[in-house]
């Protein structure tokens, strides 16, 4: 499974949760017990419910970042360990390896940019990179320095693995 079909299926669990959110909240506004029974729900007025609900699809955005970039993350290695492989010894590819995590992640995107992937892409993933780091961390004091959607995420994360995914496969013929 190439990483541009692990985003894909990252992003479809994400909709389908965005769905679950739509069925729980119209179950609410319509008071239908039949679909709330043996839920949290039963317990809740409308508008505590539609709380919880708007609560959990904002953490739902911020965890399908996280997700998004940790599948994008780990593709980027790959292909670095890949590419790696395919132009160096072993003894070398196992000394990168053995490093690759504690690379510094802006300049190796930026490295990216040496094999054609598109500058506005690079500088994207950046920011989702910084706001990935804003979620896992959680410092009050600090504010995400982009406004970094799960649409965006998943647009350009896709993008850069689909034109990953190429070079790779080009560089095997």
């Amino acid at each position: 499974m190439s990483a541009s079909d692990d985003i894909e299926a990252i992003w479809r669990i994400y909709q389908t949760t965005l769905d679950c959110f739509k069925v729980a909240s119209r179950s609410i506004s319509r008071n239908d017990l039949r679909l709330l029974n043996k839920t949290e729900f039963i317990e809740y007025t409308e508008d505590e419910a539609s709380k919880k609900i708007k609560i959990c699809q904002n953490d739902a955005d911020d965890f399908v970042i996280v997700s998004l970039w940790a599948s994008f993350e780990r593709s980027l290695f790959l292909y670095l360990t890949t590419d790696i492989v395919n132009l160096q010894s072993k003894l070398f590819t196992e000394r990168v390896a053995d490093h690759i995590e504690r690379l510094k992640l802006s300049d190796v995107l930026d490295s990216f940019k040496k094999v054609g992937i598109d500058s506005n892409l690079i500088g994207q993933a950046k920011q989702i990179y910084d706001y990935r780091n804003w979620i896992a961390h959680r410092n009050a004091k600090k504010t995400p320095s982009a406004n970094v959607t799960p649409d965006m995420a998943y647009a350009t994360l896709k993008e850069i693995t689909r034109q990953l995914d190429g070079i790779i496969s080009l560089s095997d013929e």
